[in-house]
């Protein structure tokens, strides 16, 4: 008896396995890019038609009698009056969104608040985005009103606030037309990768290889080669996804670093 039939069922079992593997990935990728697309979609229109106040938030206590951070015989004075406690506090708020926030846009004053028993010494500006929106700021015992004729994508301030509060993260107050939740904490003051040019392209190099070799994996699994199926093409898919989605993560969060023309450590840009 001839062994062809036997090798042409074989073969056409394969390809029906290889087909429904198809389909089933194609409607998997297909699910994952149609909704990927209306989110992106969604989220586009959403920033479009409104502003987003967010801020970063870093603080650190340099004096602090009670931890013994200076020595029991040394006195710190400011307008002289004792001080047991100085906080160093860097906020930078902006706004995100697409649209243009207006002074008429906010109903009540934007402050930035400390709790009730804490003092300001002082608040300074160490940056702002442009000099034409009129922005300043008004210092008060336990709270800083900040004011402003406009504030475009991505324009902002930079403050430096020296208190004695306990709680060293302030929180920020006010009303803003049409924003739910005026203000949005995106975590500690973190710059953008300002690194040479071959560092960013390493960095993007070190994303892409993982998606290339999962979708190496994913090629694998659905058309095997023709001595059957790879054995590893799954932990290509694992490994190489995880990679990847750890460095696209790494990526998305350098967005929500303050912008260039906050940064401090950067030359000033700010126009006039």
């Amino acid at each position: 008896m001839s062994p062809f039939p036997r090798r042409k069922s074989v073969w056409k079992g394969r390809q029906s396995a290889m087909i429904d593997n198809l389909q089933q990935w194609l409607q998997w990728l297909i699910g994952i890019l149609i909704g990927s697309v209306a989110g992106y979609i969604a989220s586009w229109i959403v920033a479009r038609a409104s502003h987003r106040l967010v801020y970063q938030c870093s603080s650190q206590a340099v004096i602090d009698l009670d931890k013994h951070v200076v020595p029991e015989r040394m006195r710190i004075l400011v307008d002289n009056a004792e001080v047991e406690r100085l906080v160093v506090t860097r906020l930078v708020l902006w706004n995100r969104g697409s649209r243009s926030l207006r002074a008429s846009d906010v109903a009540q004053p934007i402050r930035v608040c400390l709790d009730e028993n804490a003092r300001i010494f002082e608040c300074s500006i160490l940056r702002r985005s442009r000099n034409d929106n009129a922005l300043s700021i008004d210092q008060g015992d336990r709270s800083i009103e900040i004011s402003f004729t406009h504030l475009d994508r991505n324009d902002g301030v930079y403050l430096r606030i020296l208190h004695d509060s306990d709680d060293s993260q302030p929180k920020l107050e006010g009303t803003i037309v049409g924003s739910r939740i005026p203000f949005r904490n995106l975590g500690e003051v973190t710059y953008r990768n300002t690194g040479s040019f071959w560092s960013r392209v390493l960095r993007w190099v070190a994303i892409l290889l993982p998606g290339a070799y999962a979708g190496s994996g994913v090629l694998l699994y659905i058309f095997p080669p023709e001595w059957g199926p790879v054995d590893g093409a799954m932990i290509m898919i694992g490994v190489g996804g995880t990679l990847f989605a750890i460095g696209a993560s790494k990526a998305w969060e350098d967005k929500r670093r303050c912008p260039r023309s906050l940064d401090i450590t950067r030359p000033s840009e700010s126009t006039s």
